[in-house]
């Protein structure tokens, strides 16, 4: 296999890894299913990949949240933890 088929396949691959894992749907299985359906079957370590930028791309999406979670977190604050 070439390296533009290589890279066509990727981008496919990691679309359907994109859109499936805001559904409530397994994210992996679509992926599996796609590899088998394409007749293509990476190493483990492209899904591995794939679940990394999907977890990037939540980290940079609720950044501002997560920076400020422990500062939330304290009795009496807010919106803040009570059970604290």
């Amino acid at each position: 296999m070439d390296i533009i088929s290589s890279i066509l396949i990727g981008l496919l691959l990691g679309a359907i890894q994109g859109v499936t894992e805001w559904l409530p749907v397994s994210s992996s299985g679509h992926l599996a299913a796609a590899q088998i359906e394409i007749g293509y079957v990476p190493p483990i370590f492209f899904d591995l990949i794939l679940h990394m930028g999907s977890v990037a791309v939540l980290i940079f999406i609720f950044r501002n949240d997560l920076f400020y979670l422990p500062e939330n977190d304290r009795p009496g604050y807010p919106g803040g933890c009570d059970l604290c």
